[in-house]
Order: C-alpha cells, then sequence, then structure tokens
C-alpha cells in the first residue's frame, strides 16, 4: 500500500474506512487551479462512489485556483462544518453558531 495515498489507502481498507468516513469527506476545487489536482480528485470521486463511501465532492467548472470562495461559499462551509460538530458534540455550548 502506498502510505500517502488517499485512493490506495481507500481501496486497500474500504470495508473498515467507508463506514468510518462516510459523511465527513468534503472536498471542493475547481477545475482550472494551477496545480493540476481536478484530475485526482475526479478519480477520487469514482473510487468512493464506487465504494459506496457518501462523500461531498464538488469540482466548480470555470474557476481558477480558490476562485469559487466567495464570502457567500465560505460561510455556507462554515455553516456546513458547524452543524456536523453540533450534531457529533451536543454537549457543546453555543447559543448561536451562525457565521455572521
Amino acid at each position: 500500500m502506498r502510505r500517502y495515498d488517499i485512493q490506495a489507502v481507500l481501496d486497500e481498507q474500504a470495508e473498515y474506512l467507508v463506514p468510518k468516513l462516510a459523511g465527513k469527506i468534503w472536498i471542493d476545487t475547481d477545475d482550472h487551479e494551477a496545480y493540476f489536482l481536478s484530475g485526482a480528485v475526479k478519480s477520487l470521486r469514482r473510487t468512493l462512489d464506487l465504494r459506496g463511501c457518501q462523500a461531498s465532492v464538488v469540482i466548480h467548472p470555470g474557476h481558477g485556483h480558490g476562485s469559487y470562495m466567495t464570502d457567500a461559499f465560505l460561510r455556507e462551509v462554515n455553516n456546513q462544518m458547524a452543524d456536523v460538530f453540533l450534531r457529533t458534540h451536543p454537549a457543546y455550548p453555543v447559543a448561536n453558531h451562525e457565521a455572521p
């Protein structure tokens, strides 16, 4: 197994990892970013889909590296992460977690 290859690790340990990772993988990238990662992200998305792993993998078309990260996008991501955190840590004392 290639230790740092996420896709290889997922393939080799799918039975163990898929249930633990379900709903915990959130990837956003663009299709014109400078590091040419969109191909690897598409491949990982196919592997996640084939393994039945519930994940959010979004490739934003027509954007360069990080240009899709508007204030509205970042607020939405913040709220999604806060929702997941509060669901999994119900005793955490918080009055209102929404971003301003």
